[in-house]
C-alpha cells in the first residue's frame, strides 16, 4: 500500500476534536477513544479509516463504555497535528492552529466532536451543558481554549 498524505480535512478535525474530548493519546502514542455511544465509536473508526486509509479492528467494550484502541502510527500523527499526549486535565493544550485558521467546515467538525463528547442536554430546563475539566492551576488555559 502506498502511504497517504495527511491533510487538514474535516475527518482529521473531527478525530482531533474527539481526542480533546473522550479520547486519549498515551505516552507511548497508543490512541484510545472511550464513549458509551456506539454511533460515536463508529464515527471515530470511520474517521481513522478516512484519514489513514486503513481499517482497524477496535478492541472490545470495557465496563459501561466502549474503549477502542488504535495503534502507534495513529497516535504519532495525531500528536504531530496538535493533539496533546497524556492527561489533558494537567496539560496546557490549545486548539491547533490549522483548526483555528481552517475553513468553517474544519472548525465545525472540531467543535461538534467536543460537544458530542463533553456536553449534555437537559430538555426540561432547556439547557445545553458543556463540561470540561482542568486542574485548578490550569483554569486560565481552559478559559483560553
Amino acid at each position: 500500500m502506498i502511504p497517504r498524505r495527511i491533510e487538514n480535512t474535516v475527518s482529521l478535525s473531527n478525530l482531533a476534536g474527539h481526542l480533546f474530548g473522550d479520547g486519549h493519546i498515551s505516552p507511548n502514542y497508543w490512541v484510545s477513544y472511550t464513549n458509551k455511544s456506539e454511533m460515536l465509536q463508529k464515527e471515530f473508526e470511520v474517521g481513522v479509516r478516512n484519514v489513514f486509509g486503513f481499517k482497524i479492528k477496535p478492541r472490545v467494550p470495557y465496563h459501561k463504555a466502549f474503549i477502542y484502541e488504535y495503534p502507534y502510527v495513529v497516535g504519532v500523527i495525531l500528536h504531530l497535528v496538535g493533539v496533546p499526549i497524556g492527561n489533558k486535565k494537567h496539560s496546557r493544550c490549545t486548539v491547533p492552529d490549522w483548526v483555528m485558521n481552517g475553513s468553517q467546515d474544519i472548525k465545525v467538525a472540531f467543535i461538534r466532536a467536543i460537544f458530542d463528547d463533553e456536553s449534555s442536554v437537559k430538555v426540561r430546563n432547556k439547557e445545553i451543558i458543556l463540561k470540561m475539566a482542568k486542574a485548578c492551576d490550569m483554569v486560565d488555559v481552559l478559559t483560553i481554549f
